[in-house]
């Protein structure tokens, strides 16, 4: 691919539309990180954001954004360098009962499907957007911050089927007009078993 082309910095995917059967949630983060999201009963999610850098966020105005989803959707490169030395990596944990089963990174449109000890699916959650500044990094108050999820049980079976396939023996029985299969798949078929036929013959 050539990446020369101004047009290859637009190409950035646009974020999934949350699968269907999915509750949105928007939480305002007011008191600072780590900040705690209700999900369902027994679920929350706690947005953190491990850095070990205190000094650069008390040196930045609080109003300076972070972390954002948007970014991700803008164009490549970005038109100025970040004020710190690295990547800020926001990092959500999903709990239930107290417990973290999943720890995920912030990407925007991300669908996550997390399952429990016995294996089964337990939650589907989408990451719509999420916004931090430096202010909420350092404490609490009212600096813009936010994040937006999507969520939905999946430890219920399905309640509704689609129609049973009908069985080899009827469609066998259809005109040849009546139904649609495949040759190749018999063709190759044949032939392997002419070639263990040929290969008795040999011993």
């Amino acid at each position: 691919m050539k990446t020369s082309l101004p047009i290859v910095a637009y190409l950035n995917p646009l974020a999934p539309d949350a699968p269907e059967g999915m509750m949105q949630l928007d939480s305002r983060i007011m008191q600072g990180l780590p900040h705690t999201m209700a999900l369902l009963p027994r679920w929350r999610a706690v947005l953190t954001l491990p850095t070990g850098l205190a000094r650069t966020w008390l040196d930045l105005p609080p109003e300076t954004l972070v972390s954002a989803s948007l970014w991700e959707g803008d164009a490549m490169p970005a038109p100025e360098p970040p004020s710190w030395p690295s990547r800020p990596a926001p990092r959500l944990r999903l709990q239930r009962d107290g417990g973290t089963l999943a720890v995920l990174p912030l990407a925007a449109g991300l669908v996550a499907e997390v399952a429990g000890p016995d294996g089964r699916l337990w939650l589907r959650l989408q990451l719509r957007g999420w916004a931090l500044h430096a202010g909420t990094v350092r404490g609490a108050g009212e600096f813009g911050s936010s994040l937006s999820l999507s969520v939905a049980a999946a430890d219920l079976a399905a309640d509704a089927f689609g129609p049973l396939p009908p069985s080899p023996a009827v469609v066998a029985r259809l005109p040849v007009a009546e139904r649609m299969e495949s040759r190749s798949g018999f063709k190759v078929a044949m032939r392997l078993r002419r070639l263990v036929q040929l290969r008795e013959r040999i011993r």
